[in-house]
């Protein structure tokens, strides 16, 4: 069930935002998530994490606001990724 047309412009805006997720992932998260366990106790505390975070938020957030069917994105990739 689609919720509204979304217009080229929105289509644009939700494709950058979705395609900037892997870069940002890759520049500033992955090293968060593969660090070993001292580094990962020390990540939770830095700015490093929250900026991390922050970014994502920011990024969905502009995903959500063109297409609100994109929340099932977010579902999907949790459910697989606790499987």
């Amino acid at each position: 069930m689609e919720v509204g047309p979304l217009g080229p412009t929105g289509r644009v805006i939700a494709t950058v935002a979705l395609a900037a997720m892997v870069p940002w992932y890759l520049l500033a998260g992955r090293a968060i998530f593969t660090s070993d366990e001292a580094s990962w106790e020390k990540a939770q505390t830095t700015w490093r994490s929250w900026v991390y975070l922050s970014g994502i938020v920011v990024l969905f957030a502009a995903v959500q606001s063109q297409n609100l069917n994109a929340w099932f994105l977010a579902l999907r990739s949790a459910r697989s990724a606790s499987m």
